[in-house]
């Protein structure tokens, strides 16, 4: 199974990344999402994450929707697609 995800889930998981390789067969993100992981090494150790072979962050496809999303939806909530 394929997932999409946001920050908070990648985040609340760093340390049990192995659970989700359990699970999951891929994990994709958002460009934006990858990024705000990055800002996060400052606190929290982003090693595993890096190194998650499961997961692919890719750009949003759908640039039209995205913006008119952007009132509504956080940056790092975008479905690629």
């Amino acid at each position: 199974m394929i997932v999409i995800s946001d920050t908070s889930c990648i985040g609340y998981l760093f340390d049990k990344l192995l659970l989700l390789k359990e699970n999951f067969s891929e994990i994709i993100v958002a460009k934006s999402v990858h990024k705000k992981i990055l800002q996060l090494s400052s606190k929290y150790n982003v090693d595993k994450y890096l190194q998650a072979d499961l997961i692919k962050s890719m750009p949003i496809k759908n640039i039209q929707l995205h913006k008119q999303l952007l009132n509504r939806v956080d940056e790092g909530e975008f479905i690629i697609n």
